[in-house]
């Protein structure tokens, strides 16, 4: 049976203290021949269980963990610390780690690569190269990735991804306001309204909003972006994933709904 493990990331100070390359993190475990509960570093509650392999009749088979996945967050939200961190933290992971494992029917697994990726990806969202990134951004991130949203970055406040429908396929952003502690979510209209149609979108938008409770229909008479817009100011309390569940959720049912509405005005029918 194999075991791969990662770091607590409360504990990632007390490593600097060790040494700061990866090398003498290493020797500092080699030369410990007697186990020494006073330490932390040899202590099961200071290390994260990622991994679990066993050899079973010529076939691996084993288990990740929930840490795997949400060691980015969870070192965001632990640590508030300079990228020298990053850097030592990266290289600490992939010196102890195995370069490959060959999963059944599947392609190598890289710890080492994946663990670098989550680290240089934390890191590029964050325009100060650290840990102090926008939290409301965390929170949206980690709701799209657990409600599988693929999404890229578009700047450091603002997200795309992509949503398919009953009706139609569209962008979407997500855009962050952190000073003012705000977070919004857009759903955009594949096509632009013409200028000869704009008139009869904008009455068709103005309907449509009345009676609307949570959201609304923007139309730009200077280039015809036709979208719909969710938001919420948090400030003084806080954002959660439920919360931006439901502003996605709405947001994208409306642009839905209201899709083949859309089209017959841009048809001329309506």
């Amino acid at each position: 049976m194999r075991l791969w493990l990662g770091l607590d990331p409360r504990w990632l100070g007390q490593l600097t203290t060790q040494g700061d390359r990866a090398a003498a993190l290493i020797d500092y475990f080699k030369t410990c021949e007697q186990p020494r509960p006073d330490e932390k570093l040899q202590q099961s509650e200071t290390w994260l269980a990622l991994e679990v392999r066993q050899d079973r009749d010529g076939v691996q088979i084993g288990f990740r963990t929930y840490w795997i996945y949400a060691r980015a967050s969870v070192l965001a939200a632990a640590l508030q610390a300079s990228n020298t961190v990053l850097r030592d933290a990266a290289q600490f992971f992939q010196t102890l780690t195995q370069p490959g494992l060959q999963v059944a029917g599947q392609q190598p697994f890289h710890l080492a690569e994946e663990t670098e990726r989550w680290l240089a990806e934390l890191a590029e969202l964050d325009p100060q190269q650290g840990l102090s990134q926008s939290s409301l951004l965390r929170v949206a991130i980690a709701f799209l990735r657990a409600d599988g949203w693929p999404y890229e970055p578009v700047d450091e406040g603002t997200l795309r991804t992509q949503c398919q429908g009953n009706n139609g396929r569209w962008v979407c952003y997500v855009r962050v306001r952190e000073a003012a502690q705000q977070l919004l979510f857009y759903s955009i209209y594949p096509t632009a309204v013409p200028p000869e149609q704009r008139a009869a979108m904008s009455e068709f938008v103005t309907r449509a909003n009345y009676g609307v409770f949570i959201g609304n229909f923007e139309l730009d008479l200077n280039d015809g972006e036709l979208r719909y817009k969710t938001s919420i100011d948090v400030e003084g309390s806080q954002l959660n994933a439920n919360l931006v569940k439901r502003l996605v959720a709405i947001n994208v049912g409306m642009m839905d709904e209201y899709w083949p509405g859309i089209e017959r005005v841009l048809a001329g029918e309506q």
